[in-house]
């Protein structure tokens, strides 16, 4: 038991080392508190047990790569500060020590197939391609911030690795779950805050725009371990994660998330019962009534406002190249074609700025980031990398179409849909916005490959185990 094995450490701990270490930490503290750098200082000690944690206790590690998904995915701010040292602290070092483990020191076997020696080729190359980004003027420690961001997918390992039983799967989703409501409701009081200064239907586009991706996928894991929960506390639950995420994602008025929703959950309702459906359109109906009472009682002054910009957004979908911010991204892909095919090989760098003529601003633009990830990636790393990092999550959404199709298990079965209906979601958008680039569409990515992963594992002892059942038989 974990307990009893924490009594055994603590227990051959003596009193003289406890001592010094408890000083020890204060002298680094006190320290900190005089040269005014305190929570870096926080940030190295905390390092030190959760270190620990992540070698001993790992699942507790991933769990609290989860719980601070409320820190990181509240929004970022451009310049380098705590913040980031502390997303880098407990995302990227941790991983990086994580693999130093399995690959050098235990030497364990961590790939399963030629989608995760692909992927792992790309980081490898990855970091050899710096050279690219540096001498085209880029700051190391940007290619950095860029790099260390871009490799939150490789989450994926670990998670895959700790995440097999099925009670420890049940309890990472609840926690994303519970996690992704209280980022729900930090996205309604921003939002409200917005609302309390708007004057005119069109000062809604002012609105915080992000982690859609990650609501897409929750919306979706809601609405389908809705229907895999026999539970009513646990149906209500997953309702409720799905009700509420839905409603962050109407407030981000991001067009491409909400039609990609539309699309992923018509294609789960061919997974389903005609009861199942009936009960998901009448949980439709019942979530966009509370959602409209909610807002005429509270906000009816603005709720006219706010509905004539919806529709207007909505319409404006279907004007193709006559939609204003259709055109502005079309200036901007004209000068991407233009680097790559400068250098379609090694590409232009990680972070490395380009300059457009913006028709919304009026003036020329800079900017290193791309609202189409795949001229995106082939813009930064060449063609070559580019089908390097989009081909096995290709390679792994087929395979979770296939698993979802054969397996008998219904909670992989879930799980396989879930991760295919994610990644197919994050394909679809990446052609409007660089999905697999943002912080949750990247833990989105490696969450859906280890739920992918997972269920095949499963699929295959179940292929093993009717084999040898069929053996015995004969």
């Amino acid at each position: 038991m974990p307990l009893q094995k924490l009594y055994e450490i603590d227990s051959k701990l003596s009193p003289a080392i406890v001592i010094l270490t408890l000083l020890l930490f204060s002298g680094f503290f006190a320290l900190g508190i005089y040269f005014h750098i305190e929570l870096y200082v926080f940030l190295g000690v905390t390092a030190l047990p959760l270190m620990w944690a992540m070698v001993n206790y790992p699942r507790v590690w991933i769990y609290f790569i989860v719980i601070m998904f409320i820190v990181f995915f509240r929004g970022g701010e451009t310049e380098l500060n705590a913040t980031h040292i502390l997303a880098a602290l407990f995302y990227d070092l941790f991983l990086i020590v994580w693999f130093i483990n399995k690959l050098l020191i235990r030497r364990e076997k961590i790939t399963r197939g030629i989608h995760d020696q692909i992927i792992l080729f790309f980081y490898g190359v990855l970091l050899f391609h710096s050279i690219v980004s540096i001498s085209h003027g880029v700051e190391l420690i940007d290619w950095l911030r860029e790099y260390f961001s871009i490799s939150l997918i490789l989450y994926y390992f670990p998670i895959r690795e700790y995440f097999t039983e099925k009670k420890h799967i049940l309890h990472l989703l609840f926690l994303i779950g519970f996690v992704t409501i209280i980022l729900d409701f930090y996205a309604f009081y921003n939002y409200y805050n917005i609302l309390k200064d708007i004057t005119y239907a069109y000062q809604f586009a002012s609105t915080i725009r992000i982690n859609q991706q990650l609501y897409v996928a929750v919306a979706l894991g809601g609405i389908a371990f809705f229907f895999y929960f026999k539970k009513w506390r646990y149906k209500l639950f997953s309702a409720l994660v799905a009700g509420f995420t839905i409603a962050a994602l109407v407030s981000t008025l991001s067009r491409a998330f909400w039609v990609s929703l539309f699309g992923i959950i018509f294609i789960f309702i061919l997974y389903l019962r005609i009861k199942q459906v009936v009960q998901l359109l009448t949980f439709v109906l019942v979530a966009t009534s509370i959602f409209v009472v909610t807002l005429n009682t509270y906000m009816p002054d603005k709720a006219n406002m706010f509905y004539k910009y919806l529709s207007k957004r909505l319409i404006s979908t279907g004007k193709g190249k006559k939609d204003i911010s259709i055109r502005a991204r079309l200036y901007e892909y004209r000068e991407v074609v233009k680097g790559i095919e400068k250098s379609p090989v090694w590409g232009n760098g990680l972070r490395h700025e380009f300059m457009f003529y913006s028709n919304l601003s009026q003036t020329s633009a800079r900017t290193s980031f791309v609202h189409n990830g795949y001229l995106g990636i082939a813009y930064k790393t060449g063609i070559p990398l580019a089908i390097a990092f989009y081909l096995p999550i290709l390679l792994y959404l087929i395979q979770g179409f296939l698993v979802s199709i054969r397996t008998s298990s219904y909670l992989h079965k879930t799980l396989a849909i879930c991760g295919m209906l994610s990644l197919l979601m994050l394909f679809a958008t990446n052609f409007v916005t660089s999905s697999f680039l943002f912080k949750d569409g990247l833990m989105v990515t490696a969450l859906a490959i280890a739920f992918i992963s997972i269920a095949t594992e499963n699929y295959e002892k179940e292929k093993y185990s009717t084999l040898i059942n069929k053996k015995n038989y004969e």
